[in-house]
């Protein structure tokens, strides 16, 4: 982990929405080093990638969406 955060720690990130919409390979750095060490493989990995940014994010725009009317 102390690897992955000397390799992102100069990054401007955009917000958490913007990351996981596309994919934002720092975000994609750092999350697979923390599933790395919680013992998944990489095919794990990037399954389960594939699907949680979709369903974070959805969960992050449904409230923006409903505020905005």
């Amino acid at each position: 982990m102390l690897k992955t955060f000397d390799e992102v720690e100069d990054t401007d990130f955009p917000s958490i929405l913007e990351q996981l919409k596309t994919k934002f390979s720092d975000r994609l750095t750092i999350d697979k080093a923390l599933l790395r060490v919680l013992g998944f493989g990489e095919d794990e990995i990037n399954r389960i990638l594939d699907n949680l940014y979709p369903a974070l994010a959805n969960e992050i725009q449904q409230p923006k969406t409903l505020m905005q009317g």
